[in-house]
């Protein structure tokens, strides 16, 4: 039976000022690292900050047959050993990673408010999301230093922002709304 894991990473970091710069290095590099590998049936990644017991978190869910825990065990020693991983450990950036094998079901990392039809539809609109993402980011990173990578992840990050400001109505909204034959939304951010 399929189910989810997922990887999280929590940084150590102001959780209403976060350093997003480390979401996207992370996700460039070792995410993208264990996806190319791997080639999962279903995955995407979360990114979250709050001033709560969380505080600022990345995870990467990876779906389908994982041979069980045992390839989710493999796949988490591999991200814990990565050059970027240990790269933000070292510098103190990371206060914990750890590993949730989630219950069976497609619609598990979906809002339980939703209807079921769309919680099992959701993550593959998820999934293609992150895979844009993903190819917006794409940088063969081999900067050594830390400072330089920060600075880099940084600007990336604002350019990200900007994308998603001056696109997100017409590329995301527009596109959506016409899939659903233009019928009138409720917006909630």
């Amino acid at each position: 039976m399929n189910h989810w894991i997922q990887y999280k990473f929590r940084f150590n970091d102001d959780p209403v000022n976060p350093d997003w710069w480390m979401d996207l290095f992370l996700i460039d590099t070792a995410f993208r690292d264990i996806i190319e590998k791997y080639k999962p049936e279903l995955w995407r990644f979360h990114r979250r900050s709050g001033k709560d017991s969380v505080g600022h978190q990345l995870s990467l869910l990876v779906y389908g047959r994982h041979g069980r825990v045992n390839q989710g065990n493999k796949i988490y020693g591999e991200l814990l050993s990565h050059k970027s991983v240990k790269m933000i450990d070292e510098h103190n950036h990371i206060k914990s990673i750890s590993i949730e094998v989630m219950e069976p079901g497609i619609e598990k990392t979906s809002d339980a408010n939703w209807s079921f039809e769309m919680q099992k539809s959701w993550p593959y609109f998820a999934c293609g999301t992150c895979q844009m993402i993903l190819g917006l980011i794409e940088n063969d990173c081999k900067y050594k230093n830390i400072d330089v990578i920060k600075e880099y992840y940084t600007a990336l990050n604002n350019d990200m922002k900007d994308l998603y400001t001056d696109n997100a109505s017409h590329v995301f909204i527009h596109h959506i709304s016409a899939l659903f034959g233009y019928a009138p939304i409720k917006l909630r951010i």
